[in-house]
């Protein structure tokens, strides 16, 4: 019998999703801890601003990945959004995520403060210097990160690509092929000053990505799934 595991791609606002196929794993990673302190913030809030007062805020993401970062990395950004909250309770909200993620085995420092070019906010960034959890499955990319990768690496077109979010999956065998292909044929010169769009990723990020692709491929192809569910 045909397993199928989903690969849900978490749309965070403008700036990441997270493709993961590891439902009946039970380990805490990266992903967990930070959907884990987004609650705890908006507890704390509500409890200090109270329901109505919070609520201008309610459905803003505070914190997130930055869109370089994936969850097995063990450095990185992290991304917490400030909403125009007032300045003692982004004092106290920073020192809650800070403490937050040392306890659960994410070292973080905070770098700086700085407008942000995705949401309307300022976004005060925090440096991963350690992270202890488990690695798993889990690939975390900006929704341009995704399109680029899949369409100028991978070389899907740009209508395959969209056919397959929009019947919401990947066919593991014809991923397979093309990311073979990619594999012996790329060469990060060919993206070198070429385009102004391409040129602002860092092409060991790209190769790196392309390596965890090929990781969940020979993970789908030793639990015989055959099609990558996209949500």
């Amino acid at each position: 019998m045909i397993r199928k595991i989903k690969l849900t791609l978490r749309n965070v606002l403008t700036e990441s999703m997270t493709i993961h196929t590891n439902q009946e794993n039970t380990n805490t990673n990266l992903t967990d801890i930070l959907y884990e302190v987004n609650k705890k913030i908006k507890e704390e809030l509500i409890e200090l601003m109270g329901e109505k007062g919070f609520s201008k805020y309610n459905g803003n993401e505070l914190i997130s990945y930055d869109g370089s970062v994936y969850p097995n990395d063990t450095i990185g950004i992290l991304n917490f959004y400030t909403w125009n909250l007032p300045t003692q309770l982004i004092n106290y909200v920073t020192k809650i995520i800070v403490e937050y993620l040392n306890q659960n085995d994410v070292n973080v420092e905070i770098s700086n403060i700085e407008k942000s070019q995705a949401k309307p906010s300022n976004v005060i960034r925090l440096n991963i210097t350690g992270n202890d959890n488990p690695r798993n499955n889990d690939i975390n990319l900006s929704n341009a990160n995704a399109r680029f990768i899949f369409t100028q690496i991978i070389n899907y077109t740009n209508n395959e690509y969209q056919q397959c979010i929009e019947r919401g999956y990947f066919d593991v065998g014809e991923l397979k092929t093309k990311v073979e292909i990619a594999s012996t044929t790329l060469d990060p010169s060919d993206f070198a000053d070429t385009n102004s769009e391409i040129t602002s990723y860092n092409m060991k990020s790209v190769f790196s990505r392309l390596n965890d692709i090929k990781t969940l491929i020979e993970y789908c192809e030793t639990n015989n799934i055959e099609q990558l569910h996209i949500y």
